[in-house]
């Protein structure tokens, strides 16, 4: 109630961020009021509501496909906070895009491709380098491409008595273009004599 014809408020806030608020006062039999349009900007980051999402949870190492890393930021009222530096980190392949930092929707991306198979954590920070402050880890599996070749990768012996039986014997592997074993290939494979003498039993 007014006191003295005034009326006095406190604690008064607004969570969410924005431009042109406006309050408006009104009573019961009173004509209102409205104050100027005012602006509420977002706070500092908060680790707690800012979230780190991959778009893919698997790749093929083949270096071209990629997988997209998003970072939102927002405040503790879960506001998006545009211009803050962020930094991703991959245990294995390539990150791109970098440095990083969020646009005016709070979110920052980054694009991972690797050669290598074999599975990465993905994290990333508020700040310049990984002694920020981490909003968020993911995990990427990198997998073989299709059975492109095969490979021998265990040599015959070097030298055996005609007749006698390879003490080492041959073997080989399936892989993709990128020489990456292909686990879930059954295709047939057969060896035969490509040069010198002689039959192959």
């Amino acid at each position: 109630a007014a006191v003295a014809g005034v009326a006095t408020f406190s604690g008064l806030s607004i969570d969410q961020a924005g431009a042109d608020k406006v309050l408006t006062a009104s009573s019961t039999t009173l004509t209102t009021a409205s104050t100027g349009a005012f602006t509420i900007t977002a706070g500092a980051p908060s680790s707690q509501q800012s979230t780190l999402s991959v778009d893919s949870a698997s790749l093929v190492a083949d270096g071209t496909s990629t997988a997209t890393l998003t970072a939102t930021v927002k405040d503790i009222q879960g506001n998006p906070v545009g211009g803050v530096s962020i930094f991703f980190t991959t245990d294995m392949g390539a990150l791109s895009n970098g440095p990083w930092t969020t646009d005016s929707t709070g979110i920052a991306t980054a694009t991972l491709s690797s050669i290598t198979t074999g599975s990465t954590t993905l994290r990333s920070y508020i700040g310049t380098g990984a002694n920020g402050t981490l909003i968020g880890t993911s995990t990427v599996s990198f997998t073989p491409g299709e059975a492109a070749k095969l490979a021998f990768i265990t040599q015959p012996s070097a030298s055996t008595v005609a007749g006698a039986e390879f003490a080492q014997q041959p073997v080989v592997e399936i892989q993709d273009a990128h020489g990456h074993r292909v686990t879930s290939s059954t295709d047939s494979v057969t060896v035969s004599l490509l040069s010198g003498t002689g039959t192959l039993a």
